[in-house]
């Protein structure tokens, strides 16, 4: 392989170039452009198959996917374990490309199973031993688990030839009401975030905040904050770093958990969803969705959240669909909003046979005048799903697609579904204004229970890692990985 230096007729093969120049080149491609690099000649074949090479390429896909790093054990793996993580993410891409052609369920590589039986020496009410929320940790490897008396984080291993770990790997005891609610990554990447609520019928009583770091010789929950009484009923909510924010009908509910600050306002209409980033807020409402900006945040006094006055929205913009009140779904945007930084979100509407808007939000330059926006939610792609929507999960980056996973309104004469589908379209930042077209998107059926009287109770995807988890009954969880290891 060679180069025209100036155009002058000088040639320079590029396997001249001394190997940190090789390796630093490298650094600045994707996972799959290296393995095509590896294929030209015998000098780059060995520059590709340096550890430094897959290590840096394996920390830019854990950057990009907002994947949880401490999931790599990088010193222990390796160098084709390196590889085989760096690459997931395409590999799963291309899995699902042959099912839409095929429309068939992917074939799995691995099926294993956790048991609820393994909650016995934490469970005192044998009737408690049931899975009834999880959450899969981006990276495929830690499972986070509710049952009515113990929140558990579970090692599932990083390939499916990994035995289960028996026992999770740290517990803290709950009462029967509380809920999982979401977990994020504390600042700096090594720490998760698990979010608590213990609920009545009529309120939230408490709201916890805990660290769990998984890289400490002894994992355990650690409490870091705590908001007692809070006397709104949680019906949706969004986190962003030190920030919690919570939708209750026509108010929202801002808590800085860190500083222990609060703030509150009271709109107009019904708040469905809203999603928070930086110091914006998006509230997603019936026939459109408004950007805010946050007002002030004052000290927490016991219970109270006093609102914002002359509080207004920076701007508020129709939805590019017409629907019916309320048959929207907005997917959580816990984990990563999007590529290299630019926050992204989509609205899956219930109806015409199911749409997905996916908006980016642009960032302008800024002004003196505070009033004037700095950022605009541009409308990327408009696309059609095979199917109405039924349940939604978080918007995951995978392999430079924006992969979207929900259950469809395909019920059976019993009521339930039995399938689970993730589309997928390339991720954009140029409007469909700019552009001049709508991108097409990708149907893949991820996984329907062989069980024909069987049906889907939880799941979750790390699409990255080509890991699901799904949940036919409360007392087991299927570990289903399409991905082999190499």
């Amino acid at each position: 392989m060679a180069y025209d230096i100036g155009g002058r007729g000088h040639r320079k093969n590029l396997q001249q170039l001394p190997l940190e120049d090789l390796v630093g080149i490298q650094s600045f491609l994707d996972p799959a452009d290296i393995v095509s690099l590896r294929k030209t000649c015998k000098g780059l074949y060995f520059a590709t198959n340096q550890r430094t090479v897959w290590l840096n390429a394996l920390y830019r896909i854990c950057t990009s996917h907002g994947l949880y790093r401490p999931s790599f054990e990088v010193e222990k793996m390796s160098q084709k374990a390196l590889e085989h993580a760096a690459l997931s993410p395409t590999r799963f891409c291309r899995l699902l490309e042959r099912g839409y052609k095929d429309n068939s369920p992917i074939p799995a590589t691995a099926t294993r199973v956790l048991e609820a039986r393994y909650l016995s020496t934490i469970c005192q009410n044998e009737g408690t031993r049931e899975f009834l929320e999880f959450l899969l940790v981006p990276g495929g490897r830690f499972l986070i688990t509710r049952s009515e008396e113990v929140v558990a984080i579970w090692d599932l291993g990083l390939g499916p030839t990994d035995l289960i770990t028996p026992f999770p790997i740290a517990t803290i005891k709950v009462t029967t009401t509380t809920i999982l609610l979401c977990c994020q990554l504390a600042l700096g990447g090594s720490t998760l975030q698990v979010f608590l609520t213990s609920q009545t019928d009529l309120s939230v009583n408490t709201i916890e905040v805990y660290d769990i770091c998984l890289l400490s010789l002894v994992t355990s929950f650690q409490l870091v904050a705590t908001f007692n009484n809070f006397n709104r009923v949680i019906e949706s909510y969004s986190s962003d770093k030190n920030l919690l924010a919570i939708g209750n009908e026509s108010t929202v509910a801002i808590w800085d958990f860190v500083n222990d600050s609060v703030t509150s306002w009271h709109i107009e209409g019904f708040i469905y969803d809203l999603l928070l980033f930086d110091d914006h807020i998006v509230l997603f409402e019936d026939c459109h969705f408004s950007l805010w900006k946050l007002p002030s945040f004052h000290p927490r006094i016991e219970s109270t959240t006093q609102n914002a006055c002359c509080h207004f929205p920076i701007m508020r913009l129709a939805y590019a669909t017409s629907f019916s009140s309320g048959n929207m779904l907005i997917p959580s945007q816990v984990w990563t909003s999007g590529l290299n930084g630019a926050t992204s979100f989509s609205v899956l509407i219930q109806e015409q046979d199911g749409v997905m808007e996916e908006y980016s939000v642009t960032s302008m330059h800024e002004s003196s005048d505070k009033s004037t926006p700095t950022c605009v939610p541009m409308l990327t792609n408009l696309g059609r799903l095979p199917t109405i929507p039924y349940r939604v999960l978080d918007q995951r980056i995978c392999g430079g697609y924006i992969a979207q996973m929900y259950i469809p309104f395909d019920h059976g004469s019993d009521g339930y579904s039995r399938n689970i589908v993730v589309s997928l379209s390339p991720a954009s930042k140029a409007s469909v204004a700019i552009r001049g077209f709508t991108i097409p998107l990708l149907h893949a059926k991820l996984w329907t229970p062989s069980d024909p009287m069987a049906h889907i109770l939880l799941f979750d995807l790390c699409p990255a890692s080509g890991r699901l988890c799904v949940a036919t009954s409360h007392h087991e969880i299927r570990v289903v990985d399409f991905l082999a290891p190499f």
